[in-house]
């Protein structure tokens, strides 16, 4: 865009010498800086000049409106992921759900801090309904989440995969971060147990995650090496 405009200014200084500028940034903004030539009859006459700020007065009230659109569909993807977060089921029984469902929910909540420079790769598989505890598997998911970006400072490589294998449900979170330890790895389940600083983790996210999915009767395990770390879960199907 920078490039353009200077090219408008350039075209047009013999003409605008003191606003050659303002009126290339006008007409970028316009989108009409490719049909200069079938307007130059009319922008290059000084005297239009409150002609081309009114059309691009006018201009600018359609692109605001693409832009409030652009906005609303934005929030309103996170309200209803927000809702659905923190939707909370008393009965203590569990409902039938879909997975791929809950996943995605918690990962619209990490779109503002995936754009800090991660780049997420998704492969969803065609997963049936299954007996859960929906809002606590969003537990899990949201750990799994937030450990793979503080591994990665946000910048690398997040893939989120799901499948049936087997009469089960396996989810696959993988990062390109650094990797656990070798000498840590039997701990990394263990309840406050953690490899943060001070004030920064209480060591209970992935002991948390243990428990819920061994509430489910399913299993939770981990391959770690430097540059790859997976993080796997297996719920069984159940249907009413």
């Amino acid at each position: 865009e920078r490039a353009i405009k200077r090219s408008l200014s350039k075209e047009l200084a013999p003409h605008h010498q003191e606003g050659a500028e303002d009126l290339a940034e006008l007409l970028l903004e316009m989108g009409l800086h490719d049909q200069l030539s079938a307007l130059k009859p009319e922008i290059l006459d000084p005297e239009n000049n409150k002609i081309v700020s009114l059309a691009h007065s006018l201009t600018s009230i359609r692109r605001n409106n693409m832009t409030i659109h652009t906005a609303i569909a934005r929030v309103s993807k996170i309200v209803f992921a927000l809702k659905s977060f923190s939707h909370q089921d008393c009965s203590g029984e569990m409902i039938q759900s879909n997975i791929n469902d809950g996943i995605k929910t918690v990962l619209v909540l990490y779109q503002n801090q995936f754009k800090q420079g991660c780049e997420v790769h998704l492969d969803y598989g065609d997963l049936p309904s299954t007996l859960c505890y929906p809002d606590e598997l969003n537990q899990v998911w949201t750990n799994l989440t937030h450990n793979a970006l503080q591994a990665m400072h946000n910048e690398g490589e997040l893939s989120v995969s799901t499948k049936v294998q087997e009469g089960n449900i396996l989810v696959q979170f993988t990062d390109n971060g650094p990797g656990i330890p070798e000498d840590i790895q039997e701990k990394v389940f263990s309840s406050f147990f953690t490899t943060k600083p001070a004030g920064e983790g209480s060591g209970l996210g992935l002991g948390i995650c243990k428990k819920i999915v061994d509430k489910h009767q399913g299993n939770i395990d981990f391959e770690s090496e430097v540059g790859r770390t997976t993080f796997s879960v297996s719920i069984p199907i159940r249907v009413k």
